[in-house]
């Protein structure tokens, strides 16, 4: 603010440590109300003014430029209500780049609508669609409901008390039989309700739980919200609406925080934004480290973590616009109905949450576009301008291609 104050994000949450023992300039003015020069001729005179803290943040600046001009592009050609960008370094949790549009001017503050101020990343809740169900088959997985190798009789539509759950190109009367690969990279609501509820209740919530669910990431931003995992009991009904991502609420940065599980070997980190506190002499006065929670054990995180690869490398997966020659990329798309106003308005919420490279991985990302009108369905979205994204990230952070040969074919082509 003109007063020097925080008004929002980082500045409003540290304003104690920015200002610290600040002291205002003070400006010397004769009768008439003119600065009075100091001895040069050329300065005022006034007192030195106190050296202040500064808060080091972890965004780059460069992965962030991507990430906006990415986002800008699709959200004109997608014409959707808004959209957001998240980048995660996996080796320490940094927030590479966290990027909302419609932006504002800081300039113009006073002339900005709050729906564009704040940083919906983390006040704002959705329910996830289809994201939800990495989650609901590593805990099925961890609880071993089930094995990758079990093929699960999955008709077109199931009843579950009076509700009816169907899969996308599915008939009622067509019944397919879906291994954990399949229900993954098919996207399957009547599988993964299946699968899902071989658990009770206690342990599907248990597990959605310690992916950190339900309360808000460590990350220092102002406003975060914990989201919504709804209290015990549940019916049948409740826990498969809930296994593909319904009846269910969680924020943008909750679902990167729970994918870090997945991707790091089944251990959660939790995103860091402030990564220093530096004094008026440049010391050091505190270090934020992320904090990590072992979710998963080692095995069930590298059996989704193939899975996801599925949903990108195999023709038939969600994802296949997301490959890049020369990497393996892995990744899920979600198409969640919109609740607005109560109920479900016919709009949805498109976005792509994947890692790479996925052998060994160095970046988590999440694209997601709120009510996209010229497309509907994530694969058509998100998936593009993750894909975008990516390329421009790898180039820029030199990360070494993992499959070489196909950037040798490519050329041969």
């Amino acid at each position: 603010g003109i007063d020097n104050q925080g008004l929002t994000g980082i500045e409003h949450s540290f304003e104690d440590v920015l200002t610290g023992n600040n002291a205002p300039d003070k400006i010397f003015l004769d009768a008439r109300g003119d600065e009075v020069l100091g001895i040069e001729g050329d300065k005022p005179n006034k007192t030195e003014k106190v050296k202040t803290n500064k808060v080091v943040l972890t965004l780059d600046e460069n992965v962030q430029y991507i990430a906006e001009r990415e986002l800008k592009e699709g959200l004109e050609k997608y014409k959707a209500k808004r959209g957001l960008v998240i980048v995660m370094d996996l080796d320490n949790g940094d927030l590479l780049a966290l990027a909302t549009n419609p932006t504002y001017d800081p300039n113009y503050y006073s002339k900005a609508k709050w729906d564009v101020i704040k940083n919906w990343a983390v006040t704002d809740f959705y329910e996830p669609g289809s994201t939800m169900k990495i989650f609901s088959i590593s805990a099925a997985l961890e609880k071993r409901k089930i094995t990758l190798n079990e093929s699960v009789a999955c008709p077109g539509v199931i009843k579950i008390e009076s509700w009816t759950v169907h899969d996308h190109g599915a008939s009622a009367g067509q019944v397919r039989f879906l291994k954990p690969l399949d229900i993954i990279k098919m996207s399957s609501n009547v599988g993964t309700s299946i699968v899902t509820r071989r658990m009770t209740p206690e342990e599907h919530r248990g597990l959605l739980l310690k992916f950190g669910f339900g309360k808000p990431t460590d990350s220092k931003l102002s406003g975060e919200v914990g989201g919504i995992v709804p209290e015990l009991p549940w019916r049948p009904s409740m826990q498969s609406a809930i296994s593909f991502g319904q009846s269910v609420a969680v924020t943008p940065l909750q679902i990167v925080t729970a994918m870090s599980a997945i991707a790091r070997g089944g251990i959660r980190i939790d995103p860091r934004i402030i990564k220093q506190i530096i004094g008026p002499d440049d010391k050091i006065l505190k270090d934020y480290k992320s904090r990590e929670v072992r979710t998963l054990s080692q095995d069930t995180a590298d059996k989704i973590r193939n899975l996801m690869i599925g949903v990108v490398q195999d023709k038939e997966g969600t994802g296949k616009a997301t490959r890049i020659p020369g990497y393996v990329m892995a990744g899920k798309t979600g198409t969640a109905d919109k609740v607005e106003r109560g109920r479900y308005s016919g709009n949805v919420i498109s976005s792509f949450l994947g890692f790479y490279p996925a052998e060994h991985p160095r970046i988590l990302q999440f694209v997601l576009y709120d009510s996209p009108q010229t497309e509907h369905f994530a694969s058509l979205t998100a998936v593009p301008v993750f894909r975008e994204i990516a390329s421009n990230i790898l180039m820029y952070l030199n990360i070494p291609p993992t499959k070489p040969d196909e950037l040798i074919d490519k050329e041969k082509l």
